[in-house]
């Protein structure tokens, strides 16, 4: 792992994203510029968003907008299931897709657990919470029927200042 600049990240991968997305989906960057250095691997990291990019295209069929934002989240009144105290690189996959109900989205971590039947496999959000969970961040996920489905990713930052 490196410490790398996340916007920077973003920046490189968005091409690859959008050929990821198709051609019927449009991927829209939001680059917040406070954002704390992380540790990451950027292959690891290009793998993970590029599922999350999928997901968010196939819960889209007829088209749409996937928004990719990165923003300098603090933490500091934090409970049970939320990030630690601290200073994060927030990178948030948000769709406007079908989204999910309550007892779906409680397993989509879940491996092998898959919503698109024979075409999935119920890997990707399984690897990108073992991605998480390698550098010491935090896998969110919030998703509504017919409203879409926000994904965050919280890196913690490796900026002594932070």
């Amino acid at each position: 792992m490196q410490k790398r600049d996340l916007n920077e990240l973003v920046s490189s991968s968005g091409t690859f994203l959008r050929y990821g997305a198709g051609p019927g989906v449009r991927v829209r960057l939001e680059l917040d510029s406070d954002i704390p250095n992380c540790l990451i691997d950027p292959a690891l990291l290009d793998a993970a968003v590029l599922n999350l990019v999928l997901n968010a295209r196939d819960a889209m069929p007829g088209g749409g907008e996937i928004l990719i934002v990165t923003e300098r989240l603090v933490a500091t009144n934090c409970g049970p299931v939320g990030p630690a105290p601290g200073t994060y690189a927030r990178r948030r996959v948000k769709d406007h897709g079908c989204g999910m109900p309550q007892e779906i989205l409680e397993k989509v971590l879940d491996p092998f657990f898959t919503t698109k039947g024979e075409n999935g496999t119920g890997m990707g959000l399984a690897q990108v919470r073992a991605f998480m969970q390698r550098v010491g961040g935090c896998l969110s996920i919030a998703s509504e029927p017919g409203t879409g489905t926000i994904v965050d990713l919280l890196f913690p930052s490796s900026d002594a200042a932070a």
